[in-house]
C-alpha cells in the first residue's frame, strides 16, 4: 500500500479509502483543522493521528501543512508543555 497524499480535485476525503486526496496544503490543513473540530480534539493530536495510520513521519508531510495551521500546532504545543514560546519557531516545523 503506498503512502502518497495524491493531489486532486476532488473536494471530500474519506478514512476508508488507500489514501487521501487533497489539492494543496490548504486542502489538507483544512481537513486536519475540520477533523479536530468533528473530533473535539487538537489538530495536532489529529496529524499524529493521521501519521500513525498511514506509517509516515511528521517531517514526512511537514510542507502539506499551511502556514496558519503551523501557528495554531505551535500554540497547542506551548499551551500542553510540549514546547516553550520562546524556543519554537515555525520553521522548526
Amino acid at each position: 500500500m503506498s503512502n502518497k497524499l495524491i493531489v486532486s480535485d476532488q473536494d471530500e476525503v474519506t478514512e476508508d479509502r488507500m489514501g487521501l486526496i487533497f489539492q494543496n496544503p490548504t486542502a489538507f490543513s483544512q481537513y486536519i483543522e475540520r477533523r479536530a473540530i468533528q473530533e473535539k480534539t487538537e489538530c495536532m493530536n489529529i496529524l499524529l493521528d493521521f501519521c500513525e495510520r498511514r506509517s509516515l513521519d511528521v517531517d514526512d508531510i511537514t510542507h502539506l501543512l499551511s502556514r496558519p495551521l503551523k501557528e495554531k500546532i505551535k500554540v497547542e504545543m506551548i499551551k500542553v508543555g510540549m514546547a516553550k514560546s520562546t524556543e519554537t519557531s515555525l520553521e522548526d516545523f
